[in-house]
């Protein structure tokens, strides 16, 4: 690591990820951090006192720094929302700053910025008449009909930890709240969460990075809960893995999460219900993300905002899964995600809710494996069991708790199943083990 980083140019630029423990940045010095940079640094010298000017963060850099008092300016690009490309032009911000006042927020008449509060019988707050964005770990929700480049300038914060107390009210959308990255560099979240990307509202695991000046929504289920930001990232990632719905067109529309690692769930967040959107099913309530064992199944719910061609799509890339399928109530189809990661199907506004189902196994025994505790096992698709003292009556159980077959067994069991691929429990005699049927 270099000791001591020394800036004099009018127009310096750290370009790639850079490691000191002190930057010093001369009178009339400027040095911005590039997209795609972290500068990360113990302290930061600015020789004209408190010029945030002298230190600029762009889009897409970072800075992990520890000092107090270090000021600097972040820039945050906004595409209008009258753009011919057709982006929506509605983004979740965050002040990572103590100054309020933001350059390039007001744009006349044509900009729209709010506040959330899911107790109010409005939730989106008008600040139209107040246009101030602050700091303390408060998100909003922001238009332009320019295309204009936000700038945040003033103190930061050093890297590290904050908690925030959630507010909560027992109403449609009384426990989510809007909250912002209040740090120069990329955060970590205790709980699953919202980002607004190309004015659909995505969820994203426990444990994702979230870049500065970023707005993110979090849900409270109950009172006096909080979330945890940290700028450290976790030292393995969330095992979760996500369903992402895409158009014909390509673009993503919706994203559900399964995670694995105990984390909270997320209560499905739909801003307007017409929209395509997918989400999981667990205690008769409808999520975005949930928890849960690493074996099991969950009814997976799909609705079309209009007729056509879909895609439902599986990342497993923080996942060490055996057997993750998915069934299509519909047709019958049985996909492997994990041979072939995406589904492409035709579906139409009338089709019934729960249309899908996810069966997964991250722990099962491999065909032909068994293990010290292991009495039955699948080879070449049949069920086998070696070895069964006496008569005993076996029960085979689905993942919803249905016996799907019972039978008297005795000696040895070397039989075809005929049953769907999914996940079982075999209850002999009172042992019990599951199996996986391909």
């Amino acid at each position: 690591m270099t000791n001591v980083l020394g800036f004099g140019g009018a127009d310096e630029h750290i370009t790639a990820n850079t490691s000191a423990t002190n930057v010093v940045i001369a009178k009339n010095a400027k040095l911005t951090i590039d997209d795609d940079a972290t500068l990360n640094v113990e302290g930061i010298c600015l020789s004209a006192s408190h010029d945030a000017a002298q230190l600029v963060i762009a889009e897409g850099g970072q800075l992990v720094h520890h000092n107090e008092g270090t000021v600097a300016t972040f820039q945050k690009r906004i595409t209008a929302y009258n753009d011919p490309q057709g982006n929506d032009g509605y983004y979740l911000i965050a002040n990572p700053t103590d100054n309020e006042t933001v350059a390039n927020l007001v744009n006349e008449d044509d900009y729209d910025l709010y506040t959330f509060d899911g107790a109010a019988d409005l939730e989106w707050i008008n600040m139209k008449s107040s246009p101030v964005v602050a700091n303390d770990g408060i998100g909003y929700l922001y238009a332009n009909s320019s295309n204009v480049t936000l700038g945040f300038a003033g103190e930061i914060i050093p890297a590290g930890s904050t908690d925030i107390n959630l507010n909560y009210a027992n109403k449609e959308f009384g426990g989510f709240n809007l909250l912002g990255n209040p740090y120069a560099c990329n955060v970590y979240l205790d709980k699953p969460a919202y980002l607004l990307d190309g004015g659909e509202y995505l969820s994203i695991a426990a444990n994702t990075a979230i870049a500065p000046c970023e707005g993110f929504f979090v849900e409270a289920t109950a009172a006096n809960q909080s979330v945890t930001i940290s700028t450290t990232a976790p030292e393995a990632p969330t095992s979760a893995l996500s369903l992402t719905v895409s158009q014909n067109r390509g673009n993503v529309i919706d994203r559900a999460i399964v995670s694995f690692d105990g984390s909270s769930n997320l209560h499905k967040f739909m801003t307007n219900p017409a929209h395509t959107n997918i989400s999981l099913a667990k205690g008769g309530e409808t999520f975005a993300a949930v928890s849960t064992e690493a074996e099991g199944e969950i009814p997976v719910s799909f609705k079309a905002e209009k007729n056509g061609s879909y895609t439902i799509t599986v990342n497993t890339e923080n996942v060490n899964a055996h057997y993750i399928h998915l069934i299509d109530n519909k047709t019958g189809m049985d996909v492997d995600l994990l041979a072939t990661p995406s589904y492409t199907f035709n579906a139409s506004t009338s089709d019934y809710a729960y249309r899908f189902k996810l069966v997964f196994s991250m722990t099962g025994v491999e065909e032909n494996e068994s293990n010290a505790n292991s009495y039955a096992y699948i080879s070449n698709g049949n069920l086998v069991i070696d070895h069964i003292e006496g008569e005993a009556t076996m029960q085979i159980v689905d993942m919803l708790g249905r016996v799907v077959s019972t039978e008297i067994v005795s000696g040895s069991y070397n039989k075809a199943l005929n049953l769907k691929a999914g996940l079982y429990i075999i209850n002999l005699n009172g042992m019990t083990q599951k199996i996986v049927v391909k």
